[in-house]
């Protein structure tokens, strides 16, 4: 199965994104620094923003499941 994994580095997808690799899936992790991204050498990695469209174009394509696991607490103090 063809995984993506957006926030593939934070707390969860750190832990999600080798044991998905470690089940044989085909997995992708969506980050917004692709350099920075320091996860499983098997991983796919894609260069997006997910707050902008143009920047996901194709990145779904051929993608059987998606794990999103983006928040938005750092986007300003009225998160509560």
């Amino acid at each position: 199965m063809r995984v993506l994994v957006t926030g593939a580095s934070g707390f969860v997808g750190s832990q999600l994104t080798p044991a998905l690799v470690s089940m044989r899936h085909d997995v992708i992790a969506l980050t917004r620094d692709a350099e920075g991204y320091d996860g499983p050498e098997d991983v796919s990695v894609v260069e997006a923003v997910l707050l902008d469209l143009d920047s996901l174009d194709g990145v779904f394509d051929d993608v059987d499941a998606v794990y999103y696991l983006v928040h938005s607490m750092e986007s300003g103090g009225d998160f509560a």
